[in-house]
């Protein structure tokens, strides 16, 4: 158990062009959990309504804070803008697209109370329709295993890709190589003392990039599967060009931060030219779907005002 009055959460959401009904949902969940202190909501350019339904919200409970910055600073240093203002003793980095059960917070505070050289914990991710999202726990992401994921040779050989592949879930915690950036919390003063998120990440990546850290400096990183968040997913007005661009640069730096010097001279160049050939094709495929979409409406439009007339 969990004394109640110990421990306090504070929870900080990022959030860019999130729609407000997923939104909403997202904040009533995080209000109706014990040992909360406050929530954070990072504004990282909402339209004017979201913002005005935000301010709204703030007027009726004096633990939602609303931080408003000037334009889109990414994700990672929304979420360090964010952990400057909390006053709790641990931080959840939580996605707006997120939707908590009751009472969340007490199983993932007993792993932290039951063991110190915990550092982070994550929980189980579920789409909207229930099924099980393989991100939320993780292999930390190597050149090797990251072919192994993109090729998906993991189908074939003995070999482990980046997410974790399994016949069934654990029945308790587990001590895990990474999670997922949707749901992330950790003791601020582990999270203060790793540095936080590294800033030059602008979108994905950086959750990565901290569980390495994290198990750099010896901190254990636990998945605790009694804890069920719904991720939606995809719900910000976001380009997906530009969160494949935002992706293909997040790896780049990923390996240049931690692999430059372990494999033979030149790997990395090789490593950058792949990545930007994926990002290259996945355009191609991108642009083509969206030219399909662009076709089928304007025949359905057409064939719409012929039934009229």
């Amino acid at each position: 158990m969990v004394p109640d009055g110990l421990s306090s959460v504070s929870v900080v959401v990022v959030s860019y062009f999130t729609g407000w009904e997923v939104l909403s949902q997202a904040v009533s969940s995080i209000l109706s959990q014990d040992y909360l202190k406050e929530l954070i909501l990072v504004d990282n350019g909402n339209p004017d309504e979201i913002q005005g339904r935000i301010k709204n919200l703030t007027n009726h409970d004096a633990r939602l804070l609303w931080l408003s910055q000037p334009r889109n600073l990414g994700f990672a240093a929304g979420c360090n803008e964010g952990v400057k203002l909390s006053s709790g003793k641990y931080i959840l980095l939580l996605n707006p697209d997120t939707v908590l059960p009751p009472h969340a917070f007490a199983p993932l505070l007993q792993a932290f109370e039951a063991d110190s050289h915990v550092w982070m914990v994550g929980c189980l991710l579920r789409n909207h329709d229930g099924t099980f999202q393989e991100t939320c726990i993780r292999n930390l992401i190597t050149p090797v295993n990251a072919v192994v994921e993109a090729l998906r040779l993991y189908r074939f050989l003995k070999i482990d890709g980046v997410n974790y592949r399994l016949s069934s879930l654990p029945a308790y915690p587990v001590p895990v190589q990474a999670i997922s950036g949707a749901f992330m919390m950790m003791p601020v003063a582990k999270y203060r003392h790793v540095g936080g998120m590294d800033e030059k990440y602008f979108l994905h990546v950086e959750d990565m990039d901290l569980c390495y850290r994290v198990q750099e400096m010896e901190g254990k990183i636990f998945f605790v599967p009694a804890v069920e968040v719904t991720h939606i997913g995809q719900t910000s007005r976001k380009s997906r060009f530009k969160v494949e661009w935002h992706k293909t640069r997040g790896i780049m730096r990923y390996f240049r931060k931690h692999f430059k010097y372990r494999y033979f001279p030149g790997w990395l160049l090789i490593a950058n030219l792949l990545l930007l050939t994926r990002f290259g094709v996945i355009c191609v495929v991108l642009s083509t779907q969206q030219l399909i979409e662009t076709i089928r409406s304007k025949h359905e439009s057409r064939n719409e005002s012929s039934r009229g007339v």
